[in-house]
């Protein structure tokens, strides 16, 4: 299935999956696969049925709501998409589905809207956990277009969270999204404060392998070949499965 879905062999796929539903009819997961392959054949009218079997089951089934959603997108159907969306958040007033409607909001372009969904979060994550609230929100901030404010989440959950491991590791994850909407070499100054970020990342834990693989893309997106080559080769030393890395060493 990996393999075909790699080549987007649509059509494979899903022979594969609906072998493998005959086999386990009780797991949802093929069944979803199956769902999120038909949307990528366009055969909205099979996929809407699988999702829909699946939530007359298990109705609050994020998987299946977020299929559910997609394949509204993709039929250009936004005011369903929203309206599930609010419907939704009205029903369970909770943190999962304030986020899949931000996500809704920030794919339909709806930037203050989703913006004010990324806010209610970070109060309602905060209770608990304020650093990773942060990193959440500064993950969402990323995927509206909000770079230097994503960033600033990030400093923020890194100014006392830097000791914790998982804050570690997903600021790590941050920055690389951040990096990858971004064309690095037009903002030297954000450049330099993501560099001192995975450095201090790196200084805290030099096995963090997401720092020194986001160390080496900084590093090759600003043209500074030298220093990315061993920031690649730090991160397959750390990690020889990581595939891009070996990759871009190749090149």
């Amino acid at each position: 299935v990996q393999y075909y879905s790699g080549q987007e062999q649509w059509a494979s796929v899903s022979e594969l999956l609906e072998k493998e539903i005959e086999k386990s009819p009780d797991n949802q997961d093929p069944q979803l696969a199956l769902a999120l392959t038909k949307i990528n054949e366009k055969d909205f009218t099979r996929a809407g049925q699988i999702i829909d079997q699946i939530l007359a089951g298990q109705p609050d089934s994020i998987m299946a709501l977020t299929a559910k959603l997609q394949l509204y997108l993709e039929q250009a159907e936004h005011d369903k998409a929203i309206q599930l969306c609010n419907d939704l958040v009205a029903k369970h007033n909770s943190i999962p589905f304030y986020r899949l409607r931000c996500q809704v909001l920030i794919s339909l372009k709806r930037t203050a809207e989703a913006q004010k969904d990324i806010e209610t979060l970070r109060g309602m994550m905060a209770e608990s956990d304020k650093q990773m609230a942060d990193l959440t929100c500064a993950q969402l901030y990323s995927l509206a277009g909000e770079q230097k404010k994503a960033l600033e989440d990030v400093q923020s959950a890194l100014k006392e969270g830097i000791d914790r491991p998982e804050v570690q590791r997903s600021a790590a994850n941050v920055i690389s999204s951040i990096l990858q909407r971004i064309d690095i070499k037009k903002d030297a100054a954000f450049g330099k404060q993501a560099e001192q970020i995975l450095n201090d990342l790196l200084n805290k834990d030099a096995q963090n392998v997401q720092a020194v693989f986001t160390l080496a893309m900084l590093y090759h997106g600003q043209d500074y070949l030298a220093q990315a080559v061993k920031m690649y080769e730090r991160t397959l030393a750390l990690d020889p499965t990581q595939g891009y890395a070996a990759n871009n060493l190749a090149w």
